[in-house]
């Protein structure tokens, strides 16, 4: 029989995240999934009440059982029909904590078309990419399932173990490395490996508010 740390793998895969990610994100000890991977033990009762605290739209059945879907039906109901979830980046530097904390919380859900098959739509708040990109600018984006086809020269939004941040990609100096480049000083760019990104969205849309 599968048990439930089987499920919890499965669960961190679906939500693109590492395992040190997946405990801080929960509230949970160091090392405690990992741990529990390791030598596939069962898990406590108030450490799978937090993992379901976290993410409210698991299907506790499922996560205890592996019977019935991995969400509850209204979540599959509210993805389909509210739109495309919309989070309001209020954080004064681009955290990965903020990222997962807010991950399952949208602000709300705005409808758009020609972009309802898009992930996620968030606010704007560094400067680094003008004038491409303003803060207060709204990026609709796109989860990409094969990190090794990148468009060089489109902005993506970037997932890392770090930091979450939107910049322009460019082909890196050295094998399987990749440029993040702002908009206004291409010089100015961080060269990561491929292996460090745990998720990337490419920005389909762009809102703008304009001042009269």
């Amino acid at each position: 029989m599968i048990k439930p740390i089987e499920r919890i793998i499965q669960l961190k895969e679906y939500k693109g995240m590492n395992i040190s990610n997946f405990e801080k994100a929960c509230n949970l000890s160091n090392n405690s999934i990992q741990t529990a991977i390791k030598r596939k033990s069962n898990l406590k009762d108030k450490t799978l009440n937090k993992i379901l605290d976290t993410f409210p739209e698991i299907n506790p059945t499922w996560l205890l059982t592996g019977k019935e879907s991995m969400l509850k039906e209204e979540s599959i109901t509210n993805k389909n029909n509210k739109g495309i979830p919309y989070f309001n980046n209020s954080a004064s530097e681009n955290s990965i904590e903020w990222f997962i904390k807010n991950l399952n919380s949208p602000e709300s859900y705005i409808q758009l078309p020609g972009v309802q098959d898009c992930d996620f739509a968030i606010n704007i708040v560094e400067r680094s990419m003008t004038p491409t990109l303003n803060p207060s600018d709204v990026i609709v984006c796109k989860k990409i399932t094969d990190p090794s086809i990148i468009l060089y020269g489109s902005v993506y939004f970037i997932v890392t173990q770090d930091l979450f941040t939107v910049k322009i990609l460019k082909p890196g100096n050295k094998n399987k490395t990749i440029k993040l480049c702002n908009s206004n000083d291409f010089n100015d760019s961080l060269e990561i490996h491929r292996d460090k990104l745990l998720n990337l969205y490419l920005v389909k849309c762009i809102f703008r508010k304009i001042q009269f």
